[in-house]
């Protein structure tokens, strides 16, 4: 694999990212860009491996969040090469966007960004994305532990990304076509304090059809890039089945009956659903959410509106609940306690 080295230096004072490249109208990206095949349900696929390759799957380690960033330009009349974040309606595509990429950089105040991954990642390319990110009840971790994964998929050449991770952040190609280093010792937690202004990932390959792999391990980077045909996780599989743009789901947490929960959602209308998988026979008036409403304010601060449920619905072994949202700015989110125990579980 050719890595075109020194094409892109990094520098400490003064360094742009994707986004303020896009907002300056500046096309960094030079040459073809890479022609894009792979599905939604190939990146579920592939973080389902790294999932596995650790004994996580059945368990509340069970963890995904993917969004389809070419679905939710299109529903909010964007170009196909927007960037973000960006005013308006770019706001609500970078949240989206942040819930699978992780948050080394900040969602909130007047300039949010994804930090250092936006470094490396031209945003404007980036077409969908999934991974381990915690992202059910907030924008999602600044943590990157030796098992999470990013399963991108860009129109960004790969060779791009090896050699802007080269020239300047202490990274080298191996062997077997990864791209390892940036002076953190493998395995070593990552974090955005202790790690400021270092790419938080480990190992990075290239899976072809246009999919990059961020690794927190040289381990589960491999896992991922040979898991394109690997079995979905419960949860991944629950959130293969749910339509939406952008979503979270977990296996098994709190409940002890709950299998699975997922939540996916549209930019444009913005609607959504969140199902629970119970071990039995579902009940409707079991599960917490229908007919409730979540409003703005001290005890949901990252809502700019109000999140309306309407009455559960039960089928089979999954109780449903739709929803609408009136905030344009943010991902909707549940409270963790509430995503631990979503459902009233009968007792033995």
């Amino acid at each position: 694999m050719a890595l075109l080295l020194g094409a892109y230096v990094v520098t400490r004072d003064g360094r742009e990212d994707a986004a303020s490249r896009s907002a300056k109208g500046v096309a960094e990206t030079e040459g073809p860009l890479e022609n894009t095949t792979a599905t939604k349900r190939e990146l579920l696929a592939r973080v389902s491996a790294a999932i596995r390759s650790r004994g996580n799957e059945g368990t509340g380690l069970d963890l995904l969040a993917y969004t389809d960033l070419a679905a939710a330009r299109r529903q909010l009349g964007l170009p196909e090469n927007a960037g973000f974040p960006g005013p308006g309606k770019r706001r609500l595509l970078f949240a989206f966007a942040s819930r699978p990429l992780f948050s080394f950089g900040t969602l909130f105040g007047a300039s949010p960004g994804l930090g250092v991954l936006g470094e490396v990642l031209e945003s404007e390319h980036v077409e969908a994305a999934a991974s381990t990110n915690e992202a059910f009840s907030g924008p999602g971790t600044d943590q990157v532990y030796s098992d999470d994964v990013i399963a991108v998929r860009t129109r960004q050449p790969f060779e791009e990304i090896a050699s802007r991770l080269t020239s300047e952040g202490g990274y080298e190609a191996v062997a077997d076509g990864l791209v390892v280093g940036g002076g953190r010792p493998n395995g070593r937690v990552a974090s955005a304090v202790s790690d400021l202004h270092r790419f938080p990932f480990r190992a990075v390959g290239d899976a072809e059809g246009g999919v990059v792999v961020l690794g927190g391990s040289e381990e589960s980077a491999r896992a991922t890039l040979g898991g394109e045909k690997t079995k979905l996780t419960p949860a991944a599989k629950l959130l293969a089945q749910l339509p939406g743009a952008s979503g979270v789901a977990r296996g098994r947490f709190g409940a002890p009956c709950v299998a699975a929960i997922g939540l996916t959602e549209d930019a444009r209308p913005r609607e959504g659903v969140l199902v629970a998988i119970v071990d039995d026979e579902a009940e409707a008036s079991r599960f917490h959410f229908g007919g409730r409403t979540y409003e703005s304010g001290p005890g949901y601060p990252a809502l700019d509106g109000e999140v309306a449920f309407s009455a559960a619905m039960a089928e089979g072994s999954r109780a449903r609940v739709r929803f609408r949202s009136t905030d344009e700015r943010n991902a909707t989110r549940i409270p963790a306690e509430e995503v631990e125990f979503p459902y009233g579980c009968a007792e033995r």
